[in-house]
This record gives structure tokens, C-alpha cells and sequence, in this order.
């Protein structure tokens, strides 16, 4: 009866590592640098605030991260994108030769979801894979 505990224990570690599905979520939002309301801010968070989140639909397969100067203004964006969004970018801001309108950075990832944060690794995740461990070591 022990075993079948252990074993069930087991499985539901296991479950809760693999995520069902395979759409990638990332953080969403766009505001200029140097804000100073923190509700709106886009350029200074991490993964445990509250900031608007969106699933990747059809034809986006990474989250990015973009900095752009327009204007001469200087934004910040996050979202879904396709997998060429920075191509795209340095493509169309190559035309703007007046520099005020730029790009200035840009990336993308699709490692994890909510990859285009400031968190490298999310707490939940690590407290199930040390129970994994330890599940496996003493029982």
C-alpha cells in the first residue's frame, strides 16, 4: 500500500512539471521609458508582479522584448511575436535614417513561458522539482 502512495506521489510530481499543452504565455505591455507610475511601467518588473499576461496565438512562437526609439521617446515593448520579430524590426528601422526613430534593442525567447520578464526561474517550480528529489531519495 506504501508503494502505491509513493508511486501515485510520484506521478503527480511528474504532472505538475510537464505543462499541458504547448502554447507559450508571455508578459504583454508597452510604455515609454522612465515612467513614473509603476502600474504602467514596462520597463522595471518581474515575474511575480501583476502585469498583463497573453497566451501566443497561431503564427507567434516566441515572447519579445523590443526597445524602440520613436519620436524621441524611447519604449519599451513585450509580447508575442513571430519567431522574426527582431529581423523585422532592424528591417523597418533601417528606413528611418533621421534618428529619431530607432531600434535600440531587441529579443526573443521561448525556453519557458513568461520568458521575457526579469525572472530567470519561478519559485513554484523549484519547490516541485526539490520534492521530486527528495520523494526519490527517501522513499
Amino acid at each position: 500500500m506504501a508503494k502505491i502512495t509513493v508511486l501515485s506521489f510520484r506521478l503527480v510530481l511528474v504532472g505538475c512539471l510537464i505543462r499541458l499543452g504547448s502554447s507559450l504565455e508571455c508578459f504583454t505591455c508597452s510604455s515609454h521609458i522612465g515612467i513614473t507610475n509603476p502600474i504602467n511601467d514596462c520597463e522595471r518588473f518581474n515575474f511575480y508582479e501583476n502585469h498583463r499576461k497573453s497566451v501566443c496565438q497561431r503564427g507567434e512562437q516566441v515572447c519579445a522584448k523590443y526597445v524602440v526609439n520613436h519620436d524621441g521617446m524611447t519604449w519599451v515593448h513585450r509580447s508575442c511575436k513571430p519567431y522574426d520579430i527582431c529581423e523585422q524590426l532592424r528591417r523597418r528601422y533601417s528606413f528611418f535614417r533621421n534618428g529619431r526613430d530607432q531600434l535600440l534593442e531587441c529579443s526573443t525567447c521561448s525556453d519557458r513561458n513568461l520568458c521575457n520578464s526579469g525572472s530567470i526561474v519561478g519559485q513554484s517550480f523549484v519547490v516541485i522539482l526539490v520534492a521530486f528529489i527528495v520523494s526519490l531519495l527517501y522513499y
